[in-house]
């Protein structure tokens, strides 16, 4: 396969943004401090802030700094500062094993709409998936591992509580804390023994039971996920009752974008950090400083704004028709 697929449709997204006047900005790739998510580990590297290394100071002090995981701390505090409607293609770097959907490094598309909510950046989505489909293949129909899949908007869609009910069986609002969630893996058989966390029951649930079912029963088309628990949406607008305005969509069994209505009270935001941060301190797992910088441009006032990322990657692996990360890049890890 062909790495120039991605060449298309980086222009063809590019164009699509550019005419609805988005204005493209370039992020930087080491940065002092990102957000800290759950899931997302960094990379790590020292600056020689000073003077470098030489025979007379051989170990100079050193600044640590983090390659960046998305563009999205960067373009938010460009947003507070007047900003408008804009758009990067970025590196990002996720200190994750290797896989054939996942490389360390990898490009990734960001968005972000003034004055809307996850519902509108939907609808935008859909829109350009749709746009990317005619253009690169003059039709609303991709052919994926001899799987036909239909593009057309709009797409199904599930609330996270709408899904575990139908293909679990279980009412996700009464188990968002950690005791009802553990009685109810405990029920359907899942070890129970040596987990102290909401999370890894939560995942097992969805990644056994929720996610291959409805991945099967919409293979033929795009899918829609929303409204995710509020403890694993560390950036994201709150609902009510424990869930918050997310979505992410699949094409083929790929998740390929993750949105928010974006959290724009700085003392939630810092709290979500703070609570991060102490989980993976207590834990003993690799956590990193979080970008006090972006509390204080929340302070100033984020607007309104919703945002979404998109793996360029994963886009053209659907578009070439294959499996693995490795066909629509030069090179890999």
């Amino acid at each position: 396969m062909s790495p120039q697929i991605k060449q298309s449709i980086v222009q063809t997204i590019r164009d699509f943004f550019l005419q609805k006047n988005f204005e493209e900005i370039e992020t930087p790739t080491l940065y002092p401090a990102y957000p800290i998510e759950p899931g997302i580990t960094l990379f790590q590297t020292n600056w020689y802030s000073g003077h470098p290394p030489d025979t007379q100071n051989p170990s100079p002090k050193t600044s640590p700094l983090y390659l960046a995981p998305s563009p999205e701390t960067h373009l938010k505090k460009l947003l507070v500062n007047g900003t408008k409607d804009c758009f990067a293609f970025a590196k990002a770097f996720r200190n994750e094993p290797s896989s054939p959907h996942h490389n360390p490094e990898f490009t990734i598309l960001e968005w972000y709409e003034l004055k809307k909510d996850y519902q509108d950046v939907l609808k935008t989505t859909q829109t350009l998936i749709h746009h990317l489909s005619k253009k690169l293949n003059n039709s609303s129909f991709i052919t994926y591992q001899g799987q036909k899949i239909d593009l057309t908007p709009p797409w199904p869609k599930y609330s996270l509580k709408e899904a575990f009910q139908e293909f679990a069986a279980l009412d996700l609002s009464k188990n968002l804390d950690f005791e009802s969630i553990r009685e109810t893996a405990q029920k359907k058989g899942y070890n129970v023994k040596d987990e102290t966390e909401w999370e890894p029951f939560y995942n097992q649930i969805f990644l056994n039971e929720v996610e291959p079912k409805l991945l099967e029963k919409y293979k033929n088309q795009p899918v829609v996920l929303t409204d995710y628990p509020t403890s694993q949406s560390p950036l994201c607008k709150p609902k009510e009752n424990g869930f918050s305005e997310r979505f992410e969509f699949y094409i083929a069994g790929m998740e390929l974008g993750d949105c928010y209505t974006e959290l724009t009270n700085p003392d939630f935001q810092e709290k979500n950090f703070q609570k991060e941060t102490s989980f993976r301190l207590k834990y003993n797992l690799p956590a990193h400083p979080y970008d006090k910088e972006l509390i204080k441009a929340l302070h100033s006032g984020l607007p309104d704004c919703s945002g979404i990322a998109i793996g360029i990657d994963r886009l053209a692996m659907l578009f070439s028709d294959t499996t693995n990360i490795k066909d629509v890049n030069h090179f890999v890890l």
